[in-house]
């Protein structure tokens, strides 16, 4: 990890990110980590050239009390200090993404947003997520959060 987007307590714990959509909210602690690409990563045509890649990465975990059922698509944009205005793409394990029921509590997975500059540190973060959907009809207004605390990894207490 280089670093993480969040601000350190008095008790030492650090604080979340979270959006919420009635009932349903999800929340992470933005990291920026360096990402060893495989060979078969290598040789696709947007990381020709580069052994790895800087990213921002949302470890979701998400919380639901709605006695309806929803879809969410776990979709985020994000845009940098340094200008960069990224699409989040989910991982292919990831829970969060679905059909929810009433039943369905504590999802989990990532948003990864890739930096072209592979030396890129952002000090500031707005993350955007999009609404889940009841039907074809959207909860609530997508949810922007920012995060102005970027702490180094070196800085980190953890």
């Amino acid at each position: 990890m280089i670093g993480a987007y969040t601000e350190e307590g008095q008790d030492g714990d650090y604080s979340f990110l979270s959006a919420s959509f009635d009932n349903f909210s999800v929340r992470t602690i933005p990291t920026l980590v360096e990402i060893d690409l495989n060979e078969e990563a290598k040789e696709m045509e947007q990381f020709s050239g580069k052994d790895t890649v800087r990213a921002i990465v949302l470890e979701i975990e998400s919380e639901n009390d709605n006695d309806y059922n929803f879809s969410y698509e776990g979709k985020a944009t994000a845009v940098t200090d340094t200008g960069e205005e990224l699409t989040g793409f989910t991982s292919p394990d990831s829970t969060l993404a679905k059909e929810y029921t009433e039943e369905d509590y504590g999802e989990y997975g990532y948003i990864y947003f890739l930096l072209d500059d592979t030396s890129a540190e952002p000090k500031e973060l707005e993350v955007t997520f999009e609404v889940p959907t009841r039907g074809s009809e959207p909860i609530r207004e997508p949810q922007t959060v920012k995060q102005f605390n970027y702490i180094p990894g070196q800085d980190m207490e953890i």
